[in-house]
Order: structure tokens, then C-alpha cells, then sequence
């Protein structure tokens, strides 16, 4: 049931402020990314979706990301992960990319791909080529910065099938394979992007993938860095009354 113009406004505000938390937030980047999608003709359904989400936000209003003093690591380190055909209204699945440095989380992202993949591995083979992206223009920003790391990204993955993809050239038996993606086999060939495998119970990528049990997502908000934390930060503004 579609929701009135009053509601309607409501979600499409809401929907938005979760948008800009989801940015320092990692916990409901793929929730605000999938309520965000629904703002054009949001119903019952995505309201109920909503709430919960506020419901969340309202019993864990802090997330903390701390960065622990380390080394200065040698380089790159990215998660990629895709949920096939999460969206059950267009069977678009979602792509997740995580960048470290070390052990520090620098960029996470939760995206809706935009072709339909026949296949996991192909689907997961969209979103390594996402995060290669990411984690190249990444690299690139760091040496502009001074910053020049010689050794290649490492890219972990939890598909065999999209090791296979990447790892070698040509588009294969999946000829239907947007040639424009395929630019990832070339990065791998040419030593610039190191594939690696990775245990999809241990892969923090998932956390962009789809929504987790209170379990999982606290493991891998661990693994990036993250902690629930009460009260208020001595930083945060106060309005002088």
C-alpha cells in the first residue's frame, strides 16, 4: 500500500537523514542504501522497514571508530562481497567494498550494481571490480599525498568463481560479461591488484551485503575498527542557551 503525500514527504526526509549517517556509519549503509532506493513511491512495507531501523539507531545511538597506533603498513588492503539477487522486486544484487590501511578502515561502501547478474560468481566479479576501482583511486590519492606504496593492492574475495573471472583473460564461457569490467583481468595480469581468498564467515565486506544478526555485525564492526560506546562524546556541540 502506497503511503500518503503527508508520509510520503516524511520517509523521503528520514530516508535522507539516514543516507548521511550511513556515511560515518557503517552498521546501515546497506539498510539507509536500500530505503533510499523506495523514495520515489515508498508503501506500508518500507515504512515498517524504516522504523526499524530508527529502532536500532535508537538502542545503539553511538558507534565510535578508533584508530590504534600501528606500523606503517606496505599496502592496501580491500574486502569485496556481493549478495546475488538480494532485491527481490528487480533480482539486482548489491556490491560491498571495504578499503584498509592496516588496520584502519578507510572507506566502505554499500552499492545496488547496475546490471543484473546471472550468476553469484558474476555478480561477485562486479563487485571486485567495484572495489579494484575504489582501491586504485585510493592508492592514487595517497601518492599525490606523499604517500607511495610500491606493492600491490590486496584484494580479498570469497568466491572461487570470481578468482577464476578475475584471474584470467578473456570473458570465458560468461560471454554476456560487460567487456568494460573486464579491465580487472589486466590490473591483476599487470601486478597491480593481488586477488587473495578470504572465509565468507570472517569476510567484513559482508557487512554492506545485506542486514546481519546482532552477532555477525558486531564481529565484523570489531574487525573495522569499531565499538558501541555510551553517552556523548566531550567534542560534541552544544547549543549555547
Amino acid at each position: 500500500r502506497p503511503l500518503s503525500a503527508a508520509e510520503t514527504t516524511l520517509y523521503k526526509s528520514c530516508a535522507m537523514r539516514l543516507v548521511y549517517l550511513a556515511l560515518d556509519r557503517v552498521d546501515i549503509q546497506f539498510t539507509a542504501k536500500e530505503l533510499a532506493r523506495r523514495v520515489q513511491a515508498p508503501t506500508r512495507q518500507d515504512l515498517q522497514h524504516m522504523k526499524k531501523c530508527v529502532r536500532y539507531l535508537q538502542g545503539k545511538p553511538r558507534l565510535v571508530q578508533r584508530y590504534v597506533m600501528q606500523g606503517m603498513p606496505k599496502q592496501l588492503t580491500a574486502f569485496s562481497d556481493a549478495d546475488f539477487a538480494g532485491c527481490v522486486k528487480s533480482r539486482k544484487s548489491t556490491s560491498s567494498s571495504l578499503v584498509f590501511f592496516g588496520d584502519h578502515l578507510l572507506r566502505a561502501s554499500s552499492t545496488t550494481q547496475g546490471v543484473i547478474a546471472l550468476s553469484s560468481g558474476e555478480s561477485e566479479f562486479y563487485a571486485a571490480v567495484k572495489t579494484a576501482s575504489i582501491s586504485l583511486g585510493m592508492k592514487a590519492m595517497m601518492t599525490d599525498l606523499g604517500v607511495d606504496l610500491g606493492t600491490p593492492i590486496r584484494l580479498y574475495v570469497d568466491s572461487t568463481a570470481c578468482l577464476g573471472a578475475a584471474g584470467r583473460r578473456g570473458a570465458g564461457r560468461i560471454r554476456h560479461t560487460a567487456t568494460s569490467t573486464l579491465w580487472l583481468q589486466c590490473a591483476v595480469g599487470e601486478g597491480r591488484i593481488a586477488l587473495a581468498k578470504v572465509a565468507g564467515t570472517v569476510n567484513p565486506a559482508d557487512l554492506g551485503t545485506k542486514v546481519l544478526s546482532g552477532t555477525v555485525l558486531t564481529n565484523h564492526l570489531k574487525r573495522c575498527g569499531f565499538v558501541y560506546l555510551e553517552g556523548q562524546s566531550n567534542l560534541t556541540l552544544r547549543a549555547g542557551v
